[in-house]
């Protein structure tokens, strides 16, 4: 198994969060389901757990910290940062849990991401995007290429197109449209 660098899944919240009218929200993921920081999911009402991908009518979830990532050996989490931590140990020290960690898409903010659909490659500036929950780009974002039926969650903020971050790794930029994922 590889080493995953800490710089190879990741949501890099640019404007808009952290802040009071921003909240985050720590899920379980559905069994099964692999989920990494950056990418899209939301709440499945069947399980109460994270589920890739944002369907019609669904409150999108953008995945900021993973719980329990064994393979990821750079990443350290502090007792009790973020909403990660689910336990309590012998001393009153809350340690991380499998829970992942999530903005929720109610209110605005902008931010990279490193999952999204690097088939397609042609951001363009206010390009709307979506997320699918099934097929090989599940909880990626892709450029939505029916708009007024897709379940558009975000647009390609002020940078178009994939470009390499202050860390060299591939990302997209976007603005997420707050509320439930919907046609436009």
């Amino acid at each position: 198994m590889a080493i995953e660098q800490i710089y190879e899944h990741r949501l890099n919240p640019l404007k808009g969060w952290p802040n009071m009218q921003v909240t985050d929200q720590a899920l379980e993921a559905n069994s099964g389901v692999t989920v990494v920081p950056g990418m899209v999911c939301h709440r499945d009402p069947a399980t109460g757990k994270a589920a890739l991908g944002c369907p019609a009518g669904s409150v999108p979830l953008f995945c900021i910290v993973t719980g329990n990532r064994t393979i990821d050996t750079d990443s350290y989490r502090e007792p009790g940062e973020f909403a990660s931590a689910t336990e309590i140990d012998s001393i009153g020290v809350k340690k991380g849990g499998a829970k992942c960690s999530f903005i929720v898409g109610t209110y605005a903010f902008e931010a990279e991401t490193t999952e999204y659909d690097g088939v397609t490659g042609d951001f363009p500036v206010d390009g709307p995007v979506y997320s699918p929950t099934t097929g090989s780009n599940a909880g990626k974002l892709v450029k939505a290429a029916s708009p007024a039926t897709d379940p558009v969650i975000a647009v390609i903020s002020s940078k178009a197109g994939v470009y390499a971050d202050a860390h060299k790794t591939s990302v997209i930029r976007f603005n997420n449209l707050p509320g439930v994922a919907r046609g436009i």
